[in-house]
């Protein structure tokens, strides 16, 4: 194993691997990962692995939507299967106050390009049709999301 390394990153998670990549992109080739256990061994390998434009964040949306023209490009710049896939992602409200908050969150997704609704509870039903309704009022939908 070398010992030297013009970059040296500690973490072979979802952040260190993404910085190793973004600096190989920018032809910086003399860089070195360094991992405890496996890659994915820490809480990259634990997470829900959710990618998801619905953020009520400017900066976290615009950060969201880089993340998934990544994520949409990555298996063939790789020439690996890294498992993304865009089945589309549901913020559930339970009260009025989060339905406010969906409601305003999507009109600033909108605003910032991302195609985010918010569906009433019968549209929620006709697109999850075994859901329990109980005790949600609506959702916001975001057909592009998706996970890894």
């Amino acid at each position: 194993m070398r010992s030297r390394a013009e970059i040296v990153i500690i973490g072979a998670g979802v952040i260190g691997l993404s910085i190793a990549y973004r600096l190989a992109e920018r032809g910086i080739s003399d860089i070195i990962v360094l991992e405890q256990g496996y890659i994915g061994f820490g809480a990259s390998g634990r997470s829900a692995g959710s990618i998801t434009q619905q953020w009520d964040d400017k900066e976290l949306i615009i950060l969201a939507k880089e993340s998934l023209k990544t994520y949409r490009g990555l298996a063939a710049d790789l020439n690996y299967n890294v498992f993304f896939r865009q089945d589309g992602y549901l913020r559930l409200a339970q009260n009025e106050d989060e339905v406010k908050a969906l409601r305003k969150s999507v009109g600033l997704q909108n605003s910032l390009g991302v195609r985010s609704r918010y569906l009433e509870l019968g549209e929620v039903k006709d697109l999850v049709p075994h859901i329990n309704t109980k005790r949600i009022l609506g959702a916001s939908y975001c057909a592009e999301d998706g996970a890894v």
